[in-house]
């Protein structure tokens, strides 16, 4: 090349070569490297965004996700889905069988009891492979199973943990109707005898982890009963709903330190109705709906 000949200058990739090109502005503010991303897209259908400053994403698990929607099916799946979420933006990685809801930026369960199995806020701190707006076909790895139409749309975090929420109660009613229940009954009785009648630790720490693990299994007796009660017939079915009122009350904001002591003994008085509940919940009626 003479010194005379000036070397081409590679043109920047534009935004408006993109497929939903204002939606892909909007979500281009969460890439480290705007032109970088938006050769990404073009080149493999894949942007690294970060999560936190534009969006959220919440990750389930395909389990949880198709339990919820009772269905193997992915189009009744993915009608589930558009329905539950209000048209919400999700995609879906076929491989690692992760479905990821956009949610507004900055959400964090901020609780233990928000904490299930097959479910993890993505926040700041996080980077996400996020397919291109226009990638809707079930075929491919990574692809849009709920698209995301305009900018600033986003999934209901709480209807989000709902989903998951639900398909781990249906999961575990399952798995204790057919006698292989993760759950170990005597771990929860034994617990519950302990805080009725064992006095409380005096190391606050101590009590904090005995509250936090009583905690969690009475939320678990919760979420299986809560998949009973409709089916329930007679007087027992007002005792499960009374059940899930108190256990509702016990699980709800966060004892303070002062209460802990209290909390632990409320959380053991509920879990002998809702085991009884739960083991012998008399006839029921067909198949849950």
């Amino acid at each position: 090349m003479s010194s005379t000949e000036v070397c081409p200058r590679l043109t920047p990739p534009a935004v408006s070569e993109l497929p939903g090109a204002d939606v892909c502005q909007w979500l281009l503010a969460a890439a480290d490297d705007t032109e970088r991303a938006v050769r990404e897209w073009l080149e493999q259908d894949i942007a690294l965004l970060g999560c936190g400053e534009v969006f959220s994403a919440i990750r389930v698990s395909g389990t949880l996700v198709r339990a919820a929607a009772r269905a193997e099916g992915e189009g009744a799946v993915t009608e589930y889905l558009r329905q539950t979420l209000a048209d919400g933006p999700v995609f879906r990685d076929a491989e690692s069988d992760m479905y990821y809801a956009l949610v507004p930026a900055g959400t964090t369960w901020g609780s233990a009891l928000r904490r299930v199995a097959g479910l993890e806020c993505l926040d700041q701190a996080c980077y996400l492979g996020v397919p291109a707006v226009h990638l809707m076909d079930p075929d491919r790895r990574l692809y849009w199973c709920v698209p995301i139409t305009s900018a600033g749309v986003f999934c209901d975090p709480r209807t989000v943990w709902a989903v998951a929420q639900c398909g781990t109660a249906l999961l575990d009613a399952e798995s204790w109707a057919e006698g292989r229940s993760t759950a170990d009954l005597e771990v929860i009785r034994a617990a519950a005898r302990r805080a009725l009648w064992e006095s409380p630790p005096a190391d606050p720490r101590e009590l904090t982890v005995r509250v936090e693990a009583l905690g969690r299994h009475v939320r678990q007796l919760g979420t299986r009963l809560a998949v009973l009660a409709p089916r329930i017939q007679g007087s027992r079915k007002e005792a499960a709903a009374r059940v899930l009122r108190q256990i509702s009350e016990v699980s709800g904001e966060p004892a303070t330190e002062g209460d802990l002591a209290r909390r632990l003994y409320d959380l053991g008085m509920v879990v002998g109705p809702a085991l009884v509940l739960i083991v012998n919940p008399g006839p029921l009626t067909g198949a849950s709906t």
